[in-house]
């Protein structure tokens, strides 16, 4: 039987809109973090949370976040709860000024230093999400970022029209800028359109991976739905929920369907495979060999062979780092330690010198090499 996943009363922070870790492992040991990004009129705390039973004593409290935490697939990712102000005294806070506030909070609090980002936005999150996105792209680039979007007016909602109208009389920016067609939504809609179009110029370009979830379910009161199709799977491959609006982002266990496709977009397009890390270190044992026979004491070798197997090995290093699926700390301190400082003594080329590196002897290297073996 699966544990309940509460959400702990430290929580209740993201109510007021404050954004904070729910998770965190140093940088180092954990390569994948998940950011929850919530929409209008909701917070970290309720927007995630799935409450079932009637009695308040035997109420059972399930919460998204946890749920990831405690899946075994997911290998224990770091998470961040990305709150803001949404609800009906945000006056004129627009989404742009939640991305704003989100990315120096998250670069506060180190979210940008991990490998792996997978963006988990509900409805108005996936506009603020998006948001974030085009203005990282310098400290995004090169990291694998996913745009999980469950339920998000990429177009704004038709229902949108009409609470705007109430919006616009109690001065809530929020609710009619996301009138179906809204201009600023044209604009940001073309501008992560370009984001994703493949450049035969640059056929290296990078650009983000992402999911779609669509509800299929109206609430009673609705004649429409809140976010219909065409807008909720604009970019992304995308599958249809048996859930409403707010259900989708409510799983009540691993089994549920919004957190099955999330571990199965997190696996097939993110996630590095036991493969991939394997390949990486027998490209690191080659490069270390390769070090340790150019630089040895009876091969004759020029300083650009020294030099380029010392690259080599750097390079080699860094991949590692950025693959390891796993928290080995010695290990990783390791291949960090040869990543960046490794280096030849200034005087390597005169012949003077048995041993060319400088901050590792060739006993700590071959070592690692062993290591490497086992």
């Amino acid at each position: 039987m699966e544990t309940e996943a509460r959400a702990p009363k430290a929580d209740v922070k993201a109510v007021a809109g404050t954004p904070h870790w729910y998770r965190e492992a140093p940088p180092h040991r954990s390569r994948t973090v998940l950011v929850f990004v919530h929409g209008i009129l909701s917070s970290n705390d309720k927007c995630w949370k799935k409450k079932k039973g009637f009695l308040k004593k035997n109420k059972a409290v399930f919460y998204w976040p946890q749920i990831c935490l405690n899946d075994p697939q997911l290998g224990e990712p770091d998470i961040y709860l990305a709150g803001y102000p949404s609800g009906l005294t945000a006056g004129k806070f627009e989404t742009d000024d939640a991305a704003v506030g989100l990315i120096k909070a998250m670069e506060n609090a180190g979210v940008f230093k991990r490998n792996r980002i997978v963006l988990v936005c509900h409805s108005q999150g996936g506009i603020v999400g998006r948001r974030i996105v085009l203005k990282c792209k310098s400290i995004l680039k090169g990291k694998q970022l996913g745009l999980f979007l469950c339920a998000s007016p990429s177009w704004g909602t038709r229902l949108g029209n009409l609470l705007g109208i109430f919006g616009k009389v109690i001065g809530f920016s929020q609710s009619y800028l996301l009138a179906h067609g809204d201009p600023t939504l044209v604009q940001l809609d073309k501008d992560f359109q370009d984001l994703l179009a493949d450049d035969p110029v640059l056929p290296e370009k990078w650009k983000p991976t992402g999911y779609c979830l669509v509800e299929a379910k109206r609430f009673f009161w609705s004649p429409l739905f809140m976010v219909s199709d065409e807008s909720a799977a604009r970019y992304f491959p995308w599958a249809r929920l048996s859930e409403n609006h707010r259900s989708i982002v409510k799983p009540d266990g691993q089994s549920h369907a919004s957190h099955t496709a999330l571990v199965y977009f997190c696996i097939s397009h993110l996630f590095v495979t036991v493969t991939e890390f394997s390949n990486a270190i027998e490209r690191f044992k080659d490069a270390v060999t390769r070090v340790l026979r150019v630089c040895s004491t009876g091969y004759s070798s020029s300083i650009d062979e020294k030099w380029r197997a010392l690259q080599d090995m750097k390079a080699a290093a860094s991949e590692v780092v950025s693959l390891a699926p796993h928290d080995n700390r010695t290990f990783l301190d390791d291949c960090i330690a040869i990543r960046d400082t490794a280096e030849f003594y200034p005087d390597s080329n005169d012949g003077g010198r048995e041993w060319p590196l400088r901050d590792i002897t060739r006993e700590q290297l071959g070592d690692f090499l062993n290591s490497l073996s086992t």
